[in-house]
């Protein structure tokens, strides 16, 4: 759908440990995530190009993000501000899709 881009989360089931992480599908067909405060890639932790979150591999030995929860769709309008007392063209979120 125009405007809209697919998303994935998953999160860690290992008790004690409490993380979640999230994939987004590229304009061309592959996901990708950011892992950690790196650049995002569209590799899994095996270094597979990833076509399908849900069969990656997602376990990044500190984390294994084992857990798959759902898919979603997310607009990037969402993420601006539509505040008169701030610039209609600041955002509140960065999204870079």
């Amino acid at each position: 759908m125009r405007g809209f881009h697919k998303g994935f989360l998953a999160y860690v089931s290992k008790l004690g440990d409490r993380d979640y992480h999230f994939y987004r599908e590229d304009r061309e067909g592959l996901w990708s995530h950011k892992p950690g405060r790196t650049n995002a890639v569209n590799v899994d932790s095996s270094s597979n190009k990833i076509l399908n979150p849900l069969k990656a591999d997602r376990d990044y030995n500190l984390f294994n993000y084992d857990n798959a929860c759902f898919f979603f769709c997310v607009n990037k309008r969402l993420g601006h501000s539509h505040s008169k007392t701030i610039n209609s063209k600041q955002s509140f979120f960065k999204f870079n899709f």
